[in-house]
């Protein structure tokens, strides 16, 4: 029996039809994580928003209560820093 004999077997036909789905699974799953490694970069956190918002008061885009009221917001959805407690004698 040759190789190309071989080749045509169904079970030879079905490894190669295996093989190549899970090389194709594996090249769009680092595909994928590429792209979300880079979304995940471009989200600002809070201190950039606060900064925009002031950036534009600035430029008189929104007025003085506005910015009073966004800050009030941001600030409140701003996630609680844990801290642990200090122990005594330190």
């Amino acid at each position: 029996m040759s190789i190309t004999d071989y080749l045509e077997t169904p079970m030879a036909r079905i490894i190669i039809n295996v093989a190549l789905i899970a090389m194709l699974l594996a090249i769009g799953f680092f595909i994928v994580r590429k792209f979300r490694d880079r979304i995940d970069e471009d989200i600002p956190d809070v201190d950039e928003h606060l900064v925009n918002f002031e950036e534009m008061h600035s430029r008189g885009d929104i007025s003085a209560p506005e910015l009073r009221s966004i800050s009030t917001v941001i600030e409140d959805s701003r996630p609680e820093e844990e801290t642990e407690p200090e122990e005594p004698g330190e």
